[in-house]
């Protein structure tokens, strides 16, 4: 049995549903999100 303790519209989340997928959560991928999470507080 697994628990997995993830928090809502974490990163953590983002990677789980990446590894889900089989895919890797790669460097690039930390970037893209690191740029949109700031995109979306300039936006504020």
């Amino acid at each position: 049995m697994y628990y997995y303790l993830i928090t809502e519209n974490s990163i953590e989340e983002k990677i789980f549903e990446t590894l889900k997928q089989r895919k890797d959560y790669t460097d690039e991928l930390f970037r893209k999100q690191e740029s949109e999470k700031n995109n979306e507080s300039v936006s504020k």
